[in-house]
């Protein structure tokens, strides 16, 4: 496979809630010519939601040709996970109809600057539309990743759903603040939902 370097693409729409960057493009092709990208966008407050640009790659300048009005969800009820915003991991089509869009969500601590979780919404209308599956994660803390279980990436491969996903526990001094520590995780699911591993 040749790439050929495209140059920026979309930077942000200047919404309110879209004023800031698009992060981690994640595309699903509609045709030979024009893809889906799934972004994460955020405020300035750095509040992050997901959205998308529809682009047309048809000859050597790629083209934005659709931008989402609004993020698919906003961010959390106070106190939840992703009460503080969410960034996009991964885009699993299910079938035809359904796609699960696994997130992180972001939740401020006072002793520790944040904590992440994973998160799904999942779309019945081929990804026109998304809506959170539950307001608690699908990968909660547990003992040893008490403070991230997140950026979930997952293929889905003959039946089976594989996930890799971003944990840890500890944060680390580095130039005057405080760091979080991650190492690389692996689980598996029948549904996409239900992960195991504590």
């Amino acid at each position: 496979m040749k790439w050929r370097k495209r140059g920026l693409i979309f930077n942000y729409s200047g919404k309110d809630w879209n004023t800031f960057s698009a992060m981690y493009p994640t595309p699903e092709k509609l045709s030979n010519t024009e893809a889906k990208i799934y972004v994460s966008s955020r405020d300035e407050q750095g509040v992050g939601r997901i959205s998308y640009v529809n682009c047309d790659f048809s000859n050597d300048e790629c083209k934005v040709i659709k931008v989402g009005e609004s993020p698919f969800f906003d961010v959390g009820k106070p106190g939840a996970f992703d009460d503080n915003g969410c960034t996009l991991s991964s885009v699993v089509k299910v079938s035809d109809e359904i796609r699960y869009l696994y997130y992180s969500g972001y939740e401020l601590g006072q002793k520790v600057r944040y904590r992440n979780f994973s998160g799904l919404a999942i779309s019945y209308d081929a990804g026109i539309t998304f809506k959170r599956y539950s307001n608690a994660p699908i990968l909660d803390r547990n003992d040893e990743e008490f403070c991230f279980r997140c950026a979930p990436f997952v293929l889905l491969e003959n039946g089976i759903f594989r996930m890799w996903y971003v944990a840890g526990s500890d944060w680390e001094e580095f130039a005057d603040t405080k760091k979080p520590r991650y190492i690389i995780k692996y689980l598996e699911s029948k549904d996409g939902i239900h992960w195991g591993g504590g």
